[in-house]
């Protein structure tokens, strides 16, 4: 059974934060199978040749907040609440899961821990981690996982992508090297340029998620959307489809 899993990030992997917001870095992870990614991929493709005419528009997180660049037309309230409530209803009703570790730095800096290496790095072996828990469900099955990441420089790729193969090969504390080998994993980065919807709807996820974390009191309709959606254990996302480190 094939199954893909599209990462993206909301914050940075730089410890030297200058506001309480930059202190958290989300690395978010949609694990869906390759079947139910066709609807998805579909009903996007669908929903943006609806509103702008072709499929070709990028959904980006920060700018449909804004209502600015390609989505400034949503600047027009009755556009907007149109937009927002289709998207809506094709974040409910196509198949995935959602898994996002949370790295806080400023905790991680404040322990004075020098072992951990790149924290995104970190945050993705976390992810990599609940992913094969979730993919336990599917005994007696031959598995293959196809990774896309969101590219973010060529260097910082192949650092990454020889993150993950060390994983895969070498295991965790958690999960060890065979578990990793059962799954058949490659791995694949792809720019924004490349429309990419899977990767458009970890952008999209990334950031409401991680505003949980950093303010759980605030009012996050997109983050209760998201709710059902975020792996769960003992009824509980956290730990599992949200990891908070150090915690």
């Amino acid at each position: 059974m094939k199954f893909l899993l599209l990462i993206d990030e909301s914050g940075n992997y730089d410890l030297n934060v200058h506001s309480h917001d930059d202190n958290y870095l989300a690395i978010c992870g949609v694990l869906t199978s390759s079947n139910s990614y066709r609807k998805i991929d579909n009903d996007l493709k669908d929903f943006k040749k609806d509103f702008v005419g072709n499929k070709d528009l990028v959904l980006h997180s920060r700018d449909i907040r804004n209502k600015s660049g390609d989505f400034s037309f949503l600047q027009d309230d009755f556009t907007n609440k149109k937009f927002l409530t289709r998207l809506s209803n094709i974040i409910e009703k196509t198949q995935y899961r959602i898994i996002c570790p949370v790295i806080d730095k400023g905790e991680l800096r404040n322990s004075r821990r020098d072992d951990l290496g790149n924290v995104y790095h970190l945050a993705v072996t976390f992810l990599l981690e609940r992913v094969r828990y979730v993919l336990q469900e599917f005994r007696n099955i031959e598995k293959q996982l196809t990774i896309v990441i969101e590219s973010r420089n060529p260097k910082e790729d192949k650092r990454l992508k020889k993150h993950i193969e060390g994983t895969i090969s070498y295991g965790t504390m958690f999960v060890n090297a065979k578990d990793f080998d059962d799954l058949n994993i490659k791995i694949f980065f792809n720019t924004k340029k490349d429309n990419i919807n899977g990767l458009q709807f970890a952008d999209l996820f990334a950031y409401p998620i991680l505003r949980h974390v950093i303010y759980p009191q605030q009012e996050n309709f997109a983050y209760n959307l998201l709710l059902e959606k975020i792996h769960k254990k003992h009824g509980k996302v956290d730990g599992a489809g949200i990891k908070i480190f150090p915690k």
